[in-house]
């Protein structure tokens, strides 16, 4: 019951009420003046506490600084992340609902002195308060449930698969798909309480409310597009170049507000014959590429990727001069965006890098670490999105998933 409560209350945005059996709990509320500062990537509790502990960090390190002139603008983003916190704190009742109120209550008060110590150059006597921030951030952690501490990014990895609450609906057919030729393909989203869904009902993941992710069943032609809604409410539309006249999947990923967590719908484009005829299995693996000069290597994890269990993944990066890249571009909100999926053409897992979402002007490379969790044995085709001078490039690689 407890993970079910979990998986509904960490969620933010719009309003929704929240069970727990079969007895009404409180209301989540739509973001507050004072959570302004909660980027679009904050959409568990877990985000917003990731957030806060890299906020803690940073002052931590500027209190140590000749300037101290940028303590209050985070101090400003740590306060505004703890509200959000405490706003979705449903799990947390009784005696540690109060230590945890009083503990956020008594940081908040602190902020005006600290940025006053600050913008007044006491750096001294500023670092000396530092301990007891990193104490009552230690003491906030310990009055939720672990799990209501699990970020966006590793939700996945901890919790279960989530069954698709969204249906993709297509009103009229594709005629048929040319290769060479761009496709226009219009869909409604339907919730699982049969009402459309709108763009308010998903939370916005990577810079965007939807990813489209395409493939043709011989795994050749990947696309990544972004379905935009239409005057109809629940209706969305993308365009894509198919490689191929064949018939094409479509995952839909998104997140709805409703329950904070990521799902993949599915449809095909045109229907598929049964059997699927699909690309015969690798020979090898494939963990090097090279596009446009530019090369990749996929190094795994000495056990290799098990079934079941996650590993990190570290892609090196080289310039067409082969050496290392290092001037790689944030691309929908990260430095590469890695969708894998498995050869029984369902199966798919969409994975971030590691580590805080870079700034609009921040460059990468020449290491990228993603995390993942197989869910499926046997191969897992891994289509590593990455850009560079403004230009994204798509590599393309193959590796097996065994059974531990």
């Amino acid at each position: 019951m407890l993970r079910t409560f979990l998986l509904i209350a960490l969620a933010g945005g719009t309003t929704h009420a929240v069970t727990t059996g079969g007895t009404p709990g409180a209301t989540v509320t739509g973001r507050t003046a004072a959570e302004a500062l909660c980027g679009p990537e904050i959409v568990l509790l877990g985000d917003a506490w990731e957030h806060v502990q890299l906020e803690r960090d940073v002052i931590l390190a500027l209190a140590k600084s000749p300037d101290l002139t940028l303590i209050p603008q985070k101090t400003s983003a740590l306060h505004s992340h703890l509200v959000f916190m405490q706003n979705r704190a449903l799990m947390v009742f009784g005696d540690k609902r109060a230590k945890l109120d009083a503990t956020i209550a008594k940081v908040n008060e602190s902020f005006p002195r600290w940025n006053a110590l600050a913008l007044t150059g006491k750096g001294e006597t500023l670092a000396a308060e530092w301990p007891l921030l990193s104490k009552d951030m230690a003491t906030i952690a310990e009055q939720f449930p672990e799990e209501a501490l699990v970020s966006s990014s590793e939700a996945s990895f901890v919790l279960p698969p989530v069954v698709p609450t969204l249906q993709i609906r297509q009103d009229t057919p594709l005629p048929r798909l040319e290769a060479g030729k761009e496709t226009e393909f219009r869909f409604r989203l339907i919730g699982g309480d049969g009402k459309p869904v709108i763009p308010d009902n998903l939370h916005t993941t990577h810079t965007e409310k939807l990813h489209a992710l395409l493939l043709d069943p011989l795994f050749t032609d990947y696309h990544h597009e972004h379905p935009q809604p239409t005057e109809n409410p629940g209706e969305y539309v993308f365009r894509f170049t198919p490689a191929h006249s064949t018939p094409y999947r479509l995952w839909l990923d998104a997140m709805p507000v409703a329950t904070g967590r990521g799902e993949f719908p599915v449809a095909d484009l045109l229907p598929i014959p049964r059997p699927i005829a699909k690309a015969p299995a690798p020979s090898a693996p494939v963990t090097e590429a090279v596009v446009d000069g530019f090369r990749v290597r996929l190094e795994l994890p000495p056990e290799g990727l098990l079934f079941g269990s996650t590993g990190v993944v570290s892609a090196s990066l080289e310039d067409p001069e082969g050496k290392p890249l290092t001037r790689v571009q944030p691309l929908m909100g990260a430095f590469a965006h890695v969708v894998g999926f498995a050869d029984d053409f369902h199966t798919i897992l969409h994975i971030h890098p590691l580590g805080a979402m870079p700034a609009a002007d921040q460059l990468g490379g020449p290491k990228i670490d993603f995390q993942l969790r197989p869910i499926q044995p046997g191969w897992l085709r891994l289509y590593f999105q990455f850009q560079v001078d403004g230009k994204v490039r798509l590599a393309e690689f193959a590796v097996p998933v065994t059974v531990k």
